[in-house]
């Protein structure tokens, strides 16, 4: 009966010694509960004045309470699982701004900037340059370079093909001007040599 349980508080001692039920029996007191609640609506009462008006049922029943347990391992075992990993994150995070030298955002600015000293390891061909789908085969194979070192051998590298563009456009006019002057002086010379002839 209900009332040969002993209950201290909220909680029913004697109910909660067994609260941990399978999940079969769970369900099975489940629709019981539902069961039991739909008896009362008035509509589903049955007919008192009936002579098959059933008998009363002594019915027996237990109601289940949640209890809470506290344990502290348990609980510094997940935050400091958490914390750990918040930890060695950030840390990776701050050797690699330490290496860089500086930090940098995922923003559109930062790639745009980027891309302009990237150097690929194949040249990309003029009809694949609009980025259109699916990849070319051999850019699958490229490589992407973004290191300052690497960019600095490319303006040194630039700066030297300049550097022989500028030698060989010197050298190239220093020989026009020299054979602009012998072809000057060929020609003052013819003109000499017949005026001292139609001198004589």
């Amino acid at each position: 009966m209900w009332d040969q349980q002993p209950f201290t508080g909220l909680v029913n001692a004697a109910a909660a010694a067994d609260s941990t039920l399978p999940f079969q029996q769970a369900l099975e007191q489940l629709f019981q509960n539902i069961t039991i609640s739909l008896m009362s609506v008035p509509e589903l009462q049955p007919n008192s004045s009936s002579v098959y008006f059933p008998n009363k049922t002594e019915v027996i029943s237990s109601t289940g309470e949640n209890i809470y347990v506290y344990a502290a391992s348990k609980l510094w075992l997940a935050y400091g699982l958490a914390v750990g990993a918040t930890v060695l994150i950030a840390s990776l995070g701050l050797a690699a701004m330490i290496a860089n030298g500086a930090s940098f955002s995922n923003r559109f600015s930062t790639h745009l900037r980027l891309s302009r000293g990237a150097q690929l390891s194949y040249e990309i061909n003029h009809g694949d340059l609009s980025g259109q789908d699916p990849l070319p085969a051999y850019a699958r194979r490229m490589t992407v370079r973004f290191s300052p070192q690497q960019m600095s051998k490319t303006k040194d590298r630039n700066a030297g093909e300049d550097d022989e563009r500028d030698i060989r456009t010197k050298q190239r006019k220093r020989g026009e001007d020299d054979e602009r002057d012998i072809s000057t002086k060929q020609r003052k010379r013819g003109e000499d040599d017949e005026r001292d002839i139609s001198t004589k």
